[in-house]
C-alpha cells in the first residue's frame, strides 16, 4: 500500500535582531489597555499553578490533531509535570490574567539544545556545572506551547504573549527564536506567528498508510 501525505508541522524562524514588528506591538497594547494583565509562572507554588494550567492545556488541544482524550491525573503523571518547576524559566512562562484569573500562558524556554549538542550524550558532574554556568551563552529560543481559553480566543492574546516572550529574549541578547510545530491546516495559528515577521525554518511532513 502507498504512503500519502497527511499533513506538514511548520517550524518558524523569528529574527530578533530586528525591532518586533509595530502590529505586534498595537495588538498587545489593546490586550494591555483592555485590563488583561501578564505574570511568571510560580515556580514556588507549582501545585496550585498546576490545578489550572493543566485543566486549560487539555482544553486547548482537545481540537487538535492528534489529541487523545486522558484524565487530568494522568496528564500529572506523566511528561514530568509535576518536576516543571525545575526546568521551567519563569520570565519566559508567562500566565495572561483577567481580574485575576488565568485565561492563557505561553511556555517558551531558551534554547538549551544549543548546550546538550556540547555534552554528545553525557551528563555527568562536569556537564551538569556546566549547564548552569554555560546558560548565558545560549543564543536563541523556542516558543514551544501556548494555549487561551475558548471565550478569550481571537482578541489578540497570543499576540501579547509572543510579544511579551520575544521581548525578553530581545533583552537577553537571543539572535532569534524557533516557533514550531504548528500544523499547516491551523490557519488560526499562522495568522498569528505571521504579525512576527517569521521565516518558514523546517517543515516536517507526516504521511499515513491504511492497513
Amino acid at each position: 500500500m502507498v504512503c500519502k501525505k497527511n499533513r506538514d508541522l511548520l517550524d518558524y524562524y523569528i529574527d530578533l535582531t530586528k525591532p518586533l514588528p509595530i502590529a505586534l506591538q498595537k495588538k498587545a497594547e489593546q490586550c494591555k489597555n483592555h485590563g488583561i494583565t501578564l505574570r511568571p509562572f510560580n515556580r514556588w507554588q507549582a501545585k496550585q499553578e498546576l490545578m489550572w494550567w493543566v485543566a486549560l492545556f487539555m482544553e486547548t488541544f482537545q481540537d487538535h490533531w492528534g489529541y487523545v482524550p486522558t484524565r487530568e491525573e494522568e496528564v500529572l503523571s506523566r511528561f514530568g509535570i509535576k518536576q516543571m518547576r525545575w526546568f521551567i524559566d519563569p520570565k519566559l512562562f508567562l500566565i495572561a490574567e483577567y481580574q485575576a484569573n488565568p485565561i492563557a500562558y505561553i511556555w517558551a524556554m531558551p534554547e538549551y539544545n544549543q548546550l546538550f549538542k556540547r555534552f554528545k550524550g553525557r551528563l555527568g558532574l562536569f556537564e551538569i556545572v556546566s549547564f548552569f554556568w554555560k546558560q548565558r551563552t545560549i543564543t536563541e529560543g523556542k516558543l514551544y506551547l501556548i494555549g487561551i481559553t475558548k471565550k478569550w480566543r481571537n482578541q489578540y492574546l497570543a499576540s501579547y504573549l509572543n510579544y511579551a516572550v520575544l521581548s525578553e529574549m530581545q533583552k537577553r541578547g537571543f539572535t532569534g527564536a524557533v516557533c514550531g510545530w504548528l500544523d499547516e491546516q491551523n490557519i488560526g495559528a499562522h495568522h498569528t506567528i505571521a504579525l512576527t515577521n517569521p521565516s518558514v525554518y523546517k517543515r516536517y511532513r507526516i504521511y499515513e498508510k491504511h492497513i
